[in-house]
């Protein structure tokens, strides 16, 4: 075994740097893997970023982190779970979006042994700070899962992502129906350029949360006007919103992030009226024609909530490309995820409520709304 040194660094101060510049030579780096998203997700939730830094002479390894307190699951008492309540505990998962580990190796044929010890050498020191369990997203385009312990992967949560090649004549790809969306959009007037008024951004939020309300989304993703301030704050330059106008009022808005040579479609809403006008089409259209402007290589889409539906065939519309995103599920204390499962069982039949629901990971979250928490400053 190689010996190694692992860091885990946090998303603020002289480690975010430490961060930025491991990661800038890293193959498959992007945004999801910078200090700043880590940072702006951790502090929606009250949780804490950081990133499990890895050197050895095989070379390094870099995981950014969402590590979460364990209290604040409505059953973490001594009722529910005795004497393991008496300590804090926490579980940890990868950042909302891809990430996963990244691996910067001289040999290729040496990435599954450095991510083993990685794995080991993190498992090691999860277990020793009581963090239980780790659930990990990858990159659908960075490739990381490959390297990966296969035994880890959940299979029945492989799906697949949307991307657009914006090395290729990428327009011709639409489907008919896509295109005729974009162009019915522009004989009617709408218009489509950067954030450029005052109230952009808040006329934006009023329609991205009308949105989701409408999709009946999970209220998580209902996210608060400061939330997106803060998306603006942190990522600066590599967030751009585009906002749709009609007669001079904002009728659709999308977030774009862009970086490292990628772009990324990340949030979206359109006024209920407009749909008829292709917004969303041309808002997609537009920010593929703004990251190739800015030398991104691909703009990736993202997927749909399930397989096969609404959104994952909106997006199918404008590409016929594909990216396998796969999803790891580690449990680092095993006896401590049965205390929690345990736990969340008796709690919930004490309620009187119904087990509901597809297995999920961790077990002992299913169906479990972890108790709100003020976000960190």
């Amino acid at each position: 075994m190689a010996k190694g040194t692992l860091r885990l660094l946090e998303a603020r101060g002289a480690d975010a740097a430490r961060w930025e510049e491991a990661l800038a030579p890293m193959p498959g780096a992007d945004i999801y893997f910078t200090p700043a998203w880590a940072r702006l997700f951790a502090d929606l939730d009250g949780d804490r970023p950081l990133c499990a830094l890895w050197e050895s002479d095989r070379g390094r390894v870099l995981f950014p982190l969402q590590v979460r307190a364990l209290d604040r699951l409505p059953f973490w008492s001594s009722r529910w779970l005795g004497a393991y309540a008496g300590t804090p505990a926490f579980d940890a998962t990868s950042p909302y979006g891809y990430s996963g580990p990244l691996a910067q190796v001289e040999d290729p044929a040496e990435s599954h042994r450095l991510i083993r010890e990685f794995m080991d050498a993190l498992g090691e020191r999860l277990r020793a700070e009581r963090v239980v369990s780790l659930f990990i997203r990858f990159h659908p385009l960075s490739g990381n899962a490959d390297c990966f312990p296969a035994e880890a992967i959940d299979l029945s949560k492989r799906s697949e992502t949307v991307f657009i090649d914006l090395a290729a004549p990428w327009y011709k790809n639409l489907t008919s129906a896509c295109r005729y969306e974009i162009r019915k959009s522009e004989r009617r007037g709408v218009t489509v350029e950067p954030a450029s008024e005052p109230g952009d951004w808040e006329a934006f939020g009023d329609l991205y949360r009308a949105t989701m309300t409408r999709r009946s989304a999970r209220s998580w993703y209902i996210f608060p006007q400061a939330f997106l301030e803060e998306t603006r704050r942190l990522l600066g330059p590599a967030v751009t919103l585009l906002v749709a106008r009609h007669q001079g009022k904002v009728v659709g808005g999308s977030l774009f992030l862009e970086g490292f040579g990628r772009g990324h479609y990340h949030l979206s809403g359109a006024d209920s009226g407009a749909a008829g006008q292709g917004v969303t089409n041309r808002l997609v259209a537009e920010g593929a024609r703004l990251c190739e402007s800015r030398g991104a290589r691909v703009l990736h889409l993202g997927g749909g909530v399930r397989e096969g539906d609404g959104l994952t065939r909106f997006k199918a519309s404008f590409s016929p490309l594909r990216a396998r995103w796969d999803k790891a599920c580690v449990v680092t204390d095993p006896e401590a995820c049965e205390t929690l499962a345990r736990g969340r069982a008796e709690y919930l039949g004490a309620a009187g409520a119904r087990e509901e629901g597809a297995d999920s990971f961790p077990a002992y979250r299913r169906g479990i709304e972890p108790v709100p928490r003020k976000r960190r400053e």
